[in-house]
């Protein structure tokens, strides 16, 4: 037996479906991965190749924080088992990919604007989830990162 995982990262192009099916909340979207590469003489982000559309199904709980919080532009990771669905329509057929089983979350949009320590975009072209991390310590909350600094040895769990 294998299992495969897909993992798609991409904002959606339009708002999700909702509807009910047997009495529990269903949200649908697609989701488009485009392959993108640097283009070294331009120094810009260029499109390769054609567009894959990821068709997502959440149920129930997810159903209804998708109805929540996702919107036609939102940058979102979606993971899930992919299946293939064949179909037939008006003498057309096609193939469509979907996650099955999906897990989603919203990635954070690094703020456009800004560089540098307050969290712009990094050194990838603007890549819009290519975010800088914050890199003083008064971003982290005070104290900075206890698991994350060098020497500090001797200091308590932090929990």
């Amino acid at each position: 037996m294998s299992k495969a995982t897909m993992i798609v990262e991409g904002f959606l192009s339009a708002d999700p479906e909702f509807r009910e099916a047997s009495g529990k909340a269903v949200a649908n979207f697609s989701l488009p991965h485009q392959a993108r590469r640097l283009n070294k003489q331009s120094n810009q982000w260029e499109d390769v190749g054609d567009t894959l559309w990821v068709r997502v199904a959440l149920w129930e709980g997810d159903a209804e924080l998708a109805r929540e919080h996702l919107s036609k532009g939102v940058l979102v990771r979606v993971e899930g088992e992919p299946v293939l669905k064949s179909w037939e329509r008006d003498g057309k057929s096609g193939t469509n990919l979907e996650l099955k089983f999906a897990s989603w979350s919203i990635i954070p949009r690094a703020e456009r604007g800004s560089q540098g320590r307050s969290g712009g975009a990094s050194a990838r072209n603007d890549e819009p989830w290519a975010a800088t991390p914050p890199a003083d310590s008064d971003a982290l909350g005070g104290g900075g990162d206890v698991w994350n600094t060098p020497g500090n040895f001797s200091d308590e769990t932090p929990f």
